[in-house]
């Protein structure tokens, strides 16, 4: 079982330094079952990770302000007068 352990910990430690820790449990458990001949329980892989400390890198998330797209009335270059009328005038019946 440590053999199989050990061999599991370089592939992990292997695929963390090529991706810059981006991997989480999840991803990792995805590239090794393709890796690897046995599917490996993903169980193992984060209890391994955790043995060995490496947790992936949390990328904080873009703010977006929001009143940026603030609607602006455009100017009145037709001149066009408009009129609305009251409710009962606009009724025929």
């Amino acid at each position: 079982m440590e053999d199989k352990n050990s061999l599991l910990i370089k592939q992990i430690q292997e695929i963390c330094e090529k991706n810059n820790r981006l991997f989480g449990y999840r991803k990792m458990t995805m590239k090794i079952n393709k890796i690897s001949e046995k599917p490996v329980n993903h169980k193992r892989i984060y209890r391994l990770m955790s043995l060995l400390d490496l947790q992936s890198v949390y990328r904080p998330r873009k703010r977006y302000p929001k009143n940026a797209n603030k609607q602006q009335t455009a100017k009145n270059v037709l001149k066009r007068q408009f009129e609305t009328g009251t409710m009962s005038s606009l009724r025929t019946i």
